[in-house]
C-alpha cells in the first residue's frame, strides 16, 4: 500500500483496542436494523466483518426491547422495509416509546417523499407549495420533540435531512453534527454530512465528537473535496491499525488514486474487492470509469453484463451499462442508462456528469450544460463538472465563459495539467498568447504525463513566428515520446522539424525528419516531396562546392 508524504494522522485519531471497537459496532448495528436505518446497519455491519478479531457473545451487551406496545411495533417496523410508510405510521403513532415515536417521524418523511413525483422540476406551483408545507410541519414537529429530548441524535438526523429538502443547508449541517455528536456510530449522519463539505476550512469549523470513527469521515471527505494527500494519510493509517480487509476504506483509497489518475493502482484495488466480494455494488461506477479510460472493452463488457443480471435497478449497475454503451459508440443508450441512473439516485455525481459527456457527443450542449450544473449545485468541489462546462462553452464559441468555468476547475485541481492546457488552449483563442505560454508551461511543470503541453507550445511558438523555441519544443517531444510517434502531433514534429533545418542547409537531419514523415497518411505526400527537395538542395549545395574548389584552383594556378 503506498504511503502519503503527508507524516501527521488527523489530530483526534482515536483507534482504541479491535475488540472494543467491534463490540460497539455489533450493538449499534443491532440498534440501527430497530429503527430502520438500513444504510447505517450495513455500514456498520461490514465494517465489523472486515475486522479480524473473535467476540464471544457474552461479551456483548444485551440490546433493550421495548415492552410497551411490543407487538405493534413490530409489525409497524415490518410494514416500513416494504414502503407501506402510511400503514406503519397510522399503527405506530399510539406507542409511546422513543423507536415508535423516530419510526412515526421517519415514515411522515418517506411519505413525503414516496409521493413527491420523480421530475420535480416540473411541478406546478400549487403542487410544490403543498410538499415544502408539508415539509415545514414535519420540521415544526421535530423541533418540538426535541426540545422535550434534546439528546435525540436519531430525530436530529432525520431533521438534517428535512432542513436539506427545505434548502437550509446551514441547518442541515448543525443538525448533522449534533446526531453524530449524540451517536457517534450513526454513520447516515457522518455520509450526509460529507457530502455538504466544500473545503478543509469548513470542515475544520465544525464541532465533532472525539470518536475513533471520525478518521473514516475525514479520510471519505478528504477524498470528495481532492485533498488526496490528507485522504490517502488518514486511509492508510486505517489500513495499517486493523481495517486492511474493510472494502470502505479500500474503495476511499482507490477514489484517491482515481482522483490522482494512477489508473494502474486503483484497478488493482478494484479488482481484489470483486474478488473477494463480487456481488457488492457501491463504487462499481468509479470502477467503469477507469476501465473506460484504460479502454478495456472485454473487461468493461464483463462487468456490464455481470451486474445487469445481478443488481440492475441500482444507479451504480446503470453507470456501469452506460459506460459499457459509450465505448461501443452507442451514446443514445449510454445517455438513456445514466438518465435512468439520475431517476434511480437524483443524488447521483457520477451519473450527472457521464450524461453530461454523453449530450456532447450527441451535440446537446443544452442537455450537457443542464447537467453539469446539476452537478455543481451537488457538489461545487467536483472539477469535472466546471471542465465540462468549460469545454461545452469553448464548441459554443463563448470563450471568455469557458475561461471562467476551466478557471474554477483549475482551482480546484491545480496540479492537474489537463485544467491548465484546457485554460492555455482558451487564451490562444483570444490572442492573449502570453497567458497561454504560461498556461503550458506550467502544465510541464505539475506534470506533463501525455506531453500534450509540449506540442501546444510547439504550435503556439510557430503561429508566434518564433521559430527557434518551435523547434527547440518539437525536439524535446520527439525525445520525450520516443516509440510512441504514431499521431498527429508526432506527424507535425517531423514536418516542421524537416523544414527548419532544410531551411538552415542541414540536410542529414531534414532528411530523416522527412523520413519520418512517410510513417503518417497526413504527411506521407509531403514528406516525398521533402525527400525531393532536399535530393536536388544537397546535389545543388554539391555542384557549387566542386565549382567553387575548381575556380580556386584555376586562380591559384
Amino acid at each position: 500500500m503506498e504511503r502519503s508524504t503527508v507524516t501527521t494522522v488527523e489530530e483526534n485519531s482515536f483507534l482504541h483496542d479491535l475488540r472494543d471497537i467491534k463490540i460497539q459496532l455489533r450493538n449499534f448495528a443491532c440498534e440501527c436494523g430497530l429503527r430502520n436505518l438500513v444504510e447505517s446497519e450495513k455500514w456498520l455491519t461490514e465494517l465489523n466483518h472486515s475486522l479480524d478479531v473473535d467476540v464471544s457473545d457474552e461479551e456483548l451487551p444485551e440490546i433493550e426491547i421495548d415492552v410497551e406496545g411490543y407487538e405493534t411495533y413490530l409489525m409497524a417496523s415490518a410494514l416500513f422495509p416494504v414502503r407501506e410508510y402510511a400503514r406503519s405510521s397510522y399503527f405506530v403513532r399510539s406507542v409511546n416509546t422513543e423507536r415508535a415515536k423516530f419510526l412515526n417521524f421517519l415514515c411522515m418523511y418517506k411519505m413525503l417523499e414516496q409521493n413527491k413525483p420523480m421530475d420535480f422540476t416540473d411541478m406546478n406551483t400549487t403542487t410544490k407549495c403543498d410538499y415544502y408545507s408539508c415539509l415545514k410541519k414535519l420540521s415544526v414537529t421535530l423541533n418540538e420533540h426535541l426540545e422535550e429530548y434534546d439528546e435525540d441524535g436519531f430525530t436530529y438526523y432525520l431533521k438534517g435531512l428535512v432542513s436539506l429538502k427545505l434548502g437550509s443547508t446551514i441547518s442541515a449541517v448543525d443538525s448533522f453534527c449534533k446526531a453524530v455528536n449524540c451517536l457517534p456510530l450513526l454513520w447516515e449522519a457522518w455520509n450526509e454530512l460529507s457530502k455538504l463539505i466544500d473545503d478543509k476550512a469548513m470542515l475544520t469549523r465544525l464541532n465533532l465528537p472525539a470518536h475513533w470513527i471520525k478518521d473514516f469521515f475525514f479520510g471519505q471527505t478528504y477524498a470528495k473535496i481532492q485533498r488526496n494527500e490528507d485522504a490517502l494519510n488518514i486511509l492508510c493509517s486505517l489500513y495499517d491499525n486493523g481495517f486492511s480487509k474493510s472494502h470502505f476504506v479500500l474503495s476511499r483509497i482507490a477514489a484517491v488514486y482515481h482522483n490522482r489518475r494512477d489508473v494502474n493502482n486503483a484497478l488493482n484495488l478494484f479488482k481484489q474487492m470483486q474478488t473477494e466480494d463480487p456481488f457488492r455494488i457501491e463504487d462499481l461506477d468509479t470502477y467503469s470509469n477507469l476501465l473506460y479510460v484504460s479502454d478495456m472493452k472485454k473487461e468493461l463488457a464483463y462487468l456490464a453484463h455481470y451486474v445487469f443480471y445481478s443488481n440492475r435497478f441500482t444507479a451504480e449497475a446503470c453507470c456501469v451499462v452506460g459506460n459499457y454503451f459509450s465505448i461501443r459508440g452507442d451514446h443514445v443508450k449510454s445517455a438513456a442508462y445514466f438518465q435512468r441512473a439520475v431517476k434511480l439516485n437524483s443524488n447521483f455525481m457520477s451519473a450527472l456528469i457521464l450524461r453530461g459527456h454523453e449530450f456532447m457527443e450527441m451535440k446537446n450542449t443544452r442537455g450537457a450544460i443542464t447537467s453539469y450544473r446539476d452537478a455543481i449545485a451537488m457538489n461545487p468541489q467536483d472539477y469535472r463538472a466546471w471542465y465540462g462546462l468549460g469545454q461545452t462553452y469553448e464548441i459554443l464559441r463563448l470563450p471568455f465563459y469557458s475561461l471562467n468555468y476551466h478557471k474554477r476547475a483549475q482551482l480546484i485541481r491545480p496540479d492537474d495539467s489537463r485544467m491548465l492546457i484546457a485554460m492555455g488552449e482558451v487564451y490562444e483563442k483570444l490572442n492573449r498568447y502570453d497567458e497561454a505560454l504560461r498556461c503550458y508551461k506550467r502544465a510541464r511543470n505539475v506534470g506533463d504525463v501525455d506531453s500534450f503541453a509540449l506540442s501546444r507550445l510547439a504550435r503556439l511558438y510557430t503561429e508566434m513566428d518564433d521559430e527557434e523555441e518551435a523547434a527547440s519544443a518539437y525536439k524535446l517531444l520527439v525525445k520525450e515520446t520516443e516509440g510512441t510517434h504514431f499521431s498527429k502531433e508526432y506527424a507535425d514534429a517531423y514536418k516542421y522539424l524537416a523544414y527548419h533545418h532544410l531551411k538552415l542547409g542541414q540536410f542529414h537531419p531534414a532528411f530523416q525528419f522527412a523520413q519520418l514523415c512517410l510513417n503518417f497518411e497526413e504527411t506521407k505526400e509531403e514528406g516525398k516531396a521533402l525527400l525531393k527537395e532536399i535530393a536536388t538542395r544537397r546535389d545543388m549545395e554539391g555542384n557549387r562546392t566542386l565549382e567553387s574548389q575548381h575556380t580556386s584552383t584555376l586562380f591559384s594556378v
